[in-house]
């Protein structure tokens, strides 16, 4: 089964900026993610059957959000998965309504999301 999520995808451009400040962090352990796979996760669904990945696809079809402006100032490391990430010191309203929402989709699919 996939490990799926629901998270925003910056254009290219800006997954190089990201990629170029990560070139500057020495790697001691772990990899580099892939450029093309660096993302923002929103929320994350992970192992789903077929049945909860279609009810999910259908039911997120319909949501809609407005743009926002999003600015990654914050840097933190997960020691575990040795993973840096990026993040904001304030998260838009709409963006939290969005992942909320997409929570509340993937509990109404049957899938329990942290």
């Amino acid at each position: 089964m996939p490990r799926l999520f629901f998270a925003l995808w910056p254009e290219a451009e800006l997954r190089n900026q990201f990629a170029s400040i990560t070139g500057q962090i020495p790697v001691k352990s772990g990899r580099r993610v892939a450029v093309n796979n660096l993302h923002i996760t929103l929320v994350f669904l992970g192992n789903i059957d077929e049945k909860q990945k279609d009810c999910v696809l259908a039911s997120a079809s319909r949501v809609n959000c407005s743009s926002v402006d999003l600015y990654l100032d914050r840097v933190g490391w997960w020691r575990k998965p040795q993973v840096v990430w990026l993040a904001p010191t304030h998260t838009p309203g709409e963006l939290v309504s969005l992942a909320g929402e997409l929570a509340d989709i993937a509990g109404r699919c049957g899938i329990a999301v942290d």
